[in-house]
């Protein structure tokens, strides 16, 4: 499929440049660990969406000292193990990337783009999204659509999740309002020392939230406002799914 994201595994620094671009549209990216596993990686760096690193942090933090019981033999106990806790154990950092919700593909590159706007999909190069949907070009003309269009396609999970901003992440990145920076949120103590080596190694750049006040604003709203549209079930109340202060919101302003 054209301008289609795929689960991918990268171990050169030109893997990885080639490999960064959104796109939008939903890709199964902790399919990518099997692959790791196979490859023999044992320290890997995990990138995904909020949904998609919840269920890594879940497997990490599971508790398998109840598989034994007494009465089983280690060899079980081992396979068990390893079944329950999957491929956590080959995944030593998280990036989280904000997100509100994603498209299908079908709907939004084939319905919408391929034949309703009539831009082929071979032709496209990139995508953001600034507050509306923007289509580059390989010819470089830019295209752009009403974001409220392409929400006509996201798939109805989306609508469900209340984690905008990858809070069980060592690091949360994500754009919201910045042009040419990637806000960072720094959740973890490895997080935070993997982010202090890389700025102290001049391998990054950054700048004071206090400079995006206007994005640090957004990012709270978005944070708060998706935290609100997790159902509540039938008999609870709302503090069931949104219990008073938790998750909390960072206190500290986040790096850009």
């Amino acid at each position: 499929m054209h301008a289609a994201p795929k689960p991918k595994v990268v171990t050169t620094l030109a893997d990885a440049i080639s490999s960064a671009s959104s796109w939008y549209t939903y890709c199964p990216n902790d399919l990518a660990l099997a692959d790791a596993e196979r490859m023999g990686l044992r320290k890997v760096c995990f990138v995904g969406v909020p949904c998609q690193v919840t269920p890594v942090r879940k497997i990490q933090l599971a508790d398998t000292s109840f598989l034994d019981n007494g009465r089983k033999k280690p060899k079980h106990i081992e396979r068990q193990t390893k079944f329950l806790k999957g491929f956590g154990d080959i995944v030593s950092f998280t990036v989280g990337l904000l997100c509100t919700e994603v498209f299908t593909y079908e709907g939004l590159m084939v319905e919408k783009i391929d034949r309703e706007m009539g831009i082929p999909l071979t032709e496209i190069k990139k995508f953001n999204v600034k507050g509306k949907v923007l289509i580059y070009r390989k010819d470089g003309e830019l295209v752009e659509m009403k974001l409220r269009h392409a929400q006509e396609y996201a798939r109805p999970e989306c609508h469900h999740c209340g984690d905008f901003s990858a809070e069980l992440a060592d690091i949360s990145c994500g754009g919201v309002g910045c042009m040419d920076w990637t806000i960072t949120i720094l959740r973890s103590e490895k997080g935070e020392s993997l982010f202090d080596d890389m700025v102290r190694r001049g391998l990054l750049e950054t700048r004071s939230m206090d400079e995006f006040e206007n994005s640090m604003t957004v990012l709270l709203r978005l944070t708060k406002k998706q935290r609100e549209r997790v159902p509540v079930p039938p008999g609870r109340t709302p503090r069931y799914v949104r219990p008073e202060g938790y998750p909390p919101v960072p206190a500290d302003p986040p790096a850009a």
